[in-house]
């Protein structure tokens, strides 16, 4: 599989690549801010992680503050759990977007500083979309949002910059494998590419004496 399909190359797809894995994060017990994979996002953040079977404390920062130092290889400079404080460092750091320029990925910051999630998809014509966090029905899950509730965007892209982050190097297409059966005869399978300099390249390979039995084109599935 290419790198790419397993390391996404935009930041905000990053992003939401790591949080699709923690989908299934669930409180436990329900209702207690607390849990294993809770506990896991709020040692992110500067707070005191509650012990076992303690109440512990709202963590949909914390689990955005995880997917930020997972994904961009850095934590986020200030380690709050408060969308509050997280809000007005932002801004200060120019990290902030309008609403308008929201792309998937993106943070979105609720209004009173009730909630952070992370756009999935906006459908600006219903005015509503969907955002993927944690404590979200006390767990990480996608849930469907009005963007009248959006008071702030953190810009994914501006995040990762700050953070230094490098998209995975893209690997050059394969043209061809070669693949061996029982008998141990190799086969050249044609992957697809541009034909003709699959076949200098493989013609340049039997000049240096390596031997083929059967060139064939790869079947689709």
């Amino acid at each position: 599989m290419p790198a790419t399909a397993e390391r996404p190359a935009k930041p905000g797809e990053a992003i939401l690549a790591t949080l699709a894995k923690r989908r299934g994060c669930v409180e436990a017990p329900i209702g207690s801010n607390n849990g294993p994979c809770v506990r896991e996002a709020q040692r992110f953040t500067y707070l005191r992680v509650p012990s076992p079977g303690e109440k512990g404390w709202e963590w949909c920062v914390a689990e955005w503050q995880r997917a930020v130092a997972v994904t961009f290889g850095h934590p986020y400079p200030e380690r709050t759990a408060s969308v509050y404080i997280l809000d007005r460092h932002a801004r200060r750091l120019g990290l902030t977007i309008p609403l308008a320029q929201a792309r998937p990925g993106d943070a979105a910051l609720f209004t009173g500083g009730t909630h952070i999630t992370t756009f999935v998809t906006i459908d600006r014509k219903h005015d509503t979309f969907v955002g993927r966090g944690g404590n979200q029905t006390h767990r990480v899950m996608d849930t469907d949002y009005s963007l009248s509730r959006v008071a702030t965007v953190i810009s994914a892209a501006r995040v990762a910059d700050l953070l230094k982050w490098q998209p995975p190097p893209t690997r050059p297409r394969k043209l061809w494998e070669v693949v061996r059966g029982e008998d141990d005869r190799a086969h050249v399978v044609w992957v697809g590419g541009d034909r003709d300099r699959a076949i200098a390249i493989l013609r340049r390979q039997l000049e240096r004496g390596r031997r083929v039995v059967t060139v064939r084109r790869r079947r689709r599935p």
